[in-house]
């Protein structure tokens, strides 16, 4: 699923009978890596708690993407997950 879907929407509209993949910006990843983290916790948030979501970029890296934002990311969604 792409950015401009709420993860909220997305599992009240599923039921929670099926698992959902993605919902950041990837143009997240051109910003700070504050403000890259604050939307990461946004999107967890969003989901909630519980199982059934595989955080994922809404289309993919773009290879002008500064490799150090990708870590960010990747530490933040591990991070914020572990609560």
């Amino acid at each position: 699923m792409d950015w401009t879907v709420s993860l909220a929407d997305a599992r009240v509209r599923t039921g929670g009978k099926v698992a959902i993949q993605g919902n950041l910006d990837p143009s997240t990843l051109y910003a700070s890596p504050e403000a890259i983290r604050r939307e990461v916790r946004r999107a967890l948030e969003s989901y909630g708690p519980g199982p059934g979501h595989v955080f994922n970029l809404g289309h993919g890296l773009s290879p002008d993407m500064d490799p150090e934002h990708v870590r960010v990311l990747v530490d933040a969604v591990h991070e914020f997950s572990a609560h």
